[in-house]
């Protein structure tokens, strides 16, 4: 005589666990599809040309300036000036920029549209403009290598630097004659590679400062 087996409650516990399990992984199935159905059609209402952005600081970018210390110069105490047609303007410095080729980090600065300007204008050099364009998360501007041999920091390259080089000549640093400013490839000795780094900028100026 065949005896069906008695399901106690535990496992009839266990059946509807695993039905309530399974209806709930086909209808997460179900939703997924959808959504995915919803973002392809979304996708394909986004018009020609429209840019996804990747994620911002809120309502500001970033803005990266590059520079070219003179004269191979390993660091140098660097002013920066950026300037917006819409938004604010910026000033402020980094002490030191480590070199010979340094990245001055702007940020966050409010997005918007149109050019920038940067200036920038190391301890001993003359100040060099670029333009630049603000329209992603993280932007560039590339100021090349700056003119060194301003000793006294008035933006031209004259016989008053020059006056102040002379008389350090061949000096190194700790000597009684020794004049840091004069020092523009920063190796601690004044020799004829600071001469030669003025050289041929003499007479030259610097652009303006925008504000």
């Amino acid at each position: 005589m065949n005896k069906t087996p008695i399901m106690n409650g535990t496992s009839s516990r266990l059946a509807w666990q695993r039905a309530a399990l399974l209806a709930a992984l086909v209808l997460l199935g179900v939703l997924m599809l959808g959504l995915v159905a919803v973002g392809a059609q979304d996708t394909a209402r986004m018009p020609a040309g429209v840019e996804l952005l990747a994620p911002t600081y809120g309502d500001s970018v970033e803005l990266r300036i590059t520079v070219t210390l003179p004269c191979g110069a390993p660091y140098m105490d660097m002013e920066y000036w950026v300037v917006r047609p819409e938004g604010e303007n910026i000033h402020g410095s980094v002490t030191p920029l480590n070199g010979p080729t340094g990245v001055i980090v702007v940020a966050p600065i409010t997005r918007g549209l149109g050019t920038v300007d940067v200036c920038v204008k190391g301890e001993s050099t003359l100040r060099k403009c670029e333009s630049g364009t603000l329209n992603t998360w993280v932007n560039g501007v590339d100021m090349g290598a700056l003119k060194g041999g301003d000793a006294n920091g008035d933006n031209q390259i004259s016989g008053a630097d020059l006056a102040i080089l002379a008389p350090a000549y061949f000096s190194s640093t700790g000597d009684p004659d020794w004049d840091a400013r004069a020092d523009f490839n920063k190796d601690g000795t004044i020799s004829g590679a600071d001469l030669a780094c003025m050289a041929p900028n003499y007479f030259e100026q610097g652009e303006e400062a925008p504000f």
